[in-house]
Formats: structure tokens, C-alpha cells, sequence
């Protein structure tokens, strides 16, 4: 069997403890769960486009992202995805699709599937 592939992905919690995504919200949101509730991919809208779910490569990378933008937990990943343009958040959260000028974060990647397998402390 092969070894699974392990990232680093930023999350804050909702109302009722559930993991979301640390930055986005309103169209593009997603809502992972809690560890071990399986698979998770993009809305269909964005995958369609080539927008999959971000995660980070090293811790590092992921706690100098989240310093101010919630927790990081370890996740597995499949299905790497080649890192499209950056989009404009603030357009995102009404589910409009305008590119960004600015850049990914270093050590950004995007993957087709994200399952959470941390606890959260």
C-alpha cells in the first residue's frame, strides 16, 4: 500500500466546533468537519475552474499563514492540483471569480481531496 501523503491546513471552528476554512467564507466555503469524517473536496463550482482545497507543505509554512487566522492541523492529501492564479477573496465570498494581483503564500499547494486526521487540543 502506499504511503499517504501528509500536509498542513489552516482552520478556524464554527459555531458549533465544526472545522472550517480558515479564510474564506460565504460561496467558497467549505466545511471539513472534525478529524475523521472522510474526504473533503471543493465546491463544484470552483473545482470546475481548477480551484481545489489549499494546504501547506510545512508546518512552518502553515503557522506563519494561520499566525492570525486560526489553528493548523495535519491532514492527508491526493490528487495534486498545479497552483492556478490567486483569486480575489473579497469577490470569492459572493461567488465571483476575479484574479488577484497577489501571490500564494509560500509553500501553498492545492490537492483535489483533503481529509483531516489531527485533533484539534
Amino acid at each position: 500500500m502506499a504511503k499517504p501523503t501528509l500536509r498542513w491546513k489552516c482552520f478556524k471552528r464554527d459555531k458549533s466546533g465544526r472545522l472550517e476554512s480558515c479564510v474564506i467564507s460565504g460561496e467558497a466555503m467549505k466545511i471539513y468537519g472534525r478529524a475523521g469524517d472522510g474526504w473533503k473536496r471543493a465546491p463544484a463550482w470552483l473545482a470546475k475552474h481548477g480551484y481545489h482545497l489549499l494546504c501547506f507543505r510545512t508546518r512552518k509554512a502553515a503557522r506563519e499563514f494561520a499566525s492570525s487566522n486560526g489553528s493548523v492541523l495535519r491532514v492527508e492529501v491526493r490528487g495534486p492540483k498545479v497552483l492556478p492564479h490567486m483569486l480575489n477573496i473579497l469577490r470569492l465570498y459572493h461567488g465571483e471569480m476575479y484574479e488577484s494581483s497577489n501571490t500564494w503564500p509560500q509553500g501553498t499547494e492545492m490537492w483535489r481531496e483533503v481529509r483531516v486526521i489531527e485533533r484539534s487540543r
